[in-house]
């Protein structure tokens, strides 16, 4: 069976969205049933810079189909401060969508064809090829699309015209969609709400780990106790909450903590929160090592005490369904978890009481706190504190891939 994957995200693309891509083709390609081949946005792509360390996700597969991406990041800026919601009809990378036709000149029609989004133009790619093609569509939404409220705070939030052209755009898509996979049950929750009428097209396929890098990793005290984030500080994601405890934490006794404390973040940053930290820069136990590549991102993870989440804060509970795919990387290095969220996410499920500790966004004074009690830890040397074995075949990889082509060749005619 010929599966065509159509996503702007893929590797040595380094985003989130192309690492999951990335860990599903991995295994894809292996499946002796599944011929895999690739449309993708040429590299680099702007804001989805390469990571040589991810080539290899891509080895053996064949890409058919690079489309170049005409926008400009000066452009970009000045079109989101004349108005923001110009960029989302449905994003920034929409030559990509307008540029469907000339997928039909280089690549012969499929059997099945694979969209992953963000971003949302490779979904609109997918529904041009649909109605071109008429074969089955497997349609994969990492996140929502347009099911997010006004003032939810969503990263998915849209306003006025904006949002009344993706909630069309949404529906046409899922009309014509044959399958839409959804990362969590509360995102098929969501959506069966919004669009009960496909409730039975809704599959879960959730983010994964690469199961090649799942081995042991016992805890081994260091000379600091050191806690680690890794990942990017979007528009929508704000560091105040973690820093501004990290500074109530360090100022009750600065030189006992710079002795024996280190927060190390990675990852990159939008404009407004390099403002943000640079109020935090007379604080030496704070650390940005800027952006590094995803394998040294994987060993500064297994190097960890502590590793750390930041979620967007969601005002809606029902908006609350994000599963933020670091946490995968996360559980696969077996280091307790601190994340800041709400007490309704998804994080907060999957965290609390299990993987590690959970403080919503308000409770700055409480994780100071938790700090000086995980310091107290580290200093008793109680390892069981900072080692968790609970990698789940849930999110393996290897399994889910295995799932999905049993999904596409379920079309099989």
């Amino acid at each position: 069976m010929k599966v065509l994957l159509v996503s702007i995200a893929f590797p040595p693309k380094r985003d989130p969205e192309s690492l999951q891509v990335a860990k599903y083709c991995k295994y894809l390609n292996k499946v002796k049933d599944i011929d895999l081949e690739v449309v993708t946005s040429t590299d680099p792509t702007l804001f989805m810079e390469t990571d040589d360390s991810l080539r290899a996700y891509a080895e053996g597969i064949k890409v058919s189909k690079r489309i170049k991406i005409f926008e400009n990041r000066y452009t970009n800026y000045i079109i989101r401060k004349i108005s923001p919601n110009l960029l989302r009809y449905p994003d920034s990378k929409f030559t990509f969508w307008w540029q469907h036709r000339s997928i039909f000149k280089t690549v012969q029609k499929p059997d099945i064809i694979y969209t992953r989004s963000y971003p949302m133009s490779s979904t609109l790619t997918g529904f041009e090829l649909k109605r071109k093609w008429d074969v089955p569509w497997i349609l994969h939404l990492s996140d929502p699309w347009a099911v997010a409220g006004e003032s939810s705070q969503s990263p998915a939030a849209l306003a006025g015209n904006a949002r009344r052209w993706n909630s069309r755009k949404e529906q046409e898509c899922f009309a014509l969609a044959d399958k839409i996979c959804l990362t969590s049950q509360k995102t098929i929750d969501l959506y069966a709400e919004e669009y009960p009428q496909y409730k039975n097209k809704f599959v879960y396929i959730p983010n994964v780990f690469d199961d090649t890098i799942v081995r042991p990793n016992p805890f081994r005290k260091s000379d600091k106790l050191t806690f680690v984030y890794t990942g990017g500080f979007a528009d929508f994601r704000s560091p105040h909450t973690l820093l501004e405890a990290i500074r109530k934490f360090w100022e009750k006794n600065p030189k006992e903590v710079d002795d024996q404390v280190q927060f190390l973040f990675t990852g990159e940053m939008a404009r407004v929160n390099h403002g943000v930290f640079r109020q935090y820069e007379r604080i030496p136990v704070i650390k940005h090592l800027g952006v590094i590549p995803y394998n040294e991102v994987l060993i500064l993870q297994r190097q960890a005490d502590v590793l750390i989440n930041v979620d967007t804060n969601i005002i809606e509970p029902r908006q609350a369904v994000y599963f933020p795919s670091k946490l995968l990387d996360y559980i696969v290095a077996q280091r307790r978890i601190l994340a800041i969220t709400n007490s309704y996410s998804t994080t907060q499920d999957v965290v609390q009481g299990k993987l590690g500790d959970c403080f919503d966004f308000h409770e700055i004074d409480r994780l100071a706190q938790h700090f000086l009690f995980v310091l107290e830890k580290y200093r008793q040397g109680d390892d069981s504190y900072f080692q968790v074995d609970q990698v789940s075949n849930e999110f393996s990889a290897q399994k889910n891939a295995e799932r999905l082509a049993r999904l596409f060749l379920e079309f099989q005619s």
